[in-house]
């Protein structure tokens, strides 16, 4: 009796699941380390590095929060890396604008700097983040 009993359970379930479409993972899920997904929500950092503003949307999708701004040497905490990528001899004979992109992106945020060239916002930097942080400094 038992044993019949496992397999009507076996067929019903096996019944039920037939009709079912398969559950499919997001095209946008990424491996990660040790056979984790990147969870749907999200998007790897690796993918907008070194992509244009256009191209990084594409990928994740509107920013969070947008800002612009013009280089100069007094730049908050979170901004200080920019200046590895301009001298002040740059910034203090042209005005060079900014555009900073933040993604929220699951417990990390993702932010990422453009200069406009030819038409495009071209990729600066970028800084992974955790949403938690709290950043110091004076400027802008």
């Amino acid at each position: 009796m038992r044993i019949m009993m496992i397999m009507m359970a076996i067929s019903i379930a096996t019944a039920a699941c037939h009709g079912a479409p398969a559950k499919q993972l997001p095209s946008d899920s990424l491996p990660l380390s040790h056979g984790q997904m990147q969870p749907p929500d999200t998007v790897a950092p690796a993918l907008l590095k070194n992509k244009s503003l256009e191209e990084a949307i594409a990928i994740a999708g509107p920013p969070d929060e947008a800002t612009e701004f013009y280089m100069s040497g007094t730049l908050s905490a979170f901004r200080k890396g920019l200046l590895n990528f301009f001298s002040p001899k740059n910034y203090s004979h042209q005005r060079i604008q900014i555009k900073e992109v933040t993604w929220y992106n699951g417990a990390q945020n993702i932010t990422t700097w453009y200069r406009e060239e030819h038409l495009s916002w071209r990729f600066i930097t970028m800084s992974v983040w955790d949403k938690d942080a709290v950043f110091s400094g004076s400027g802008q």
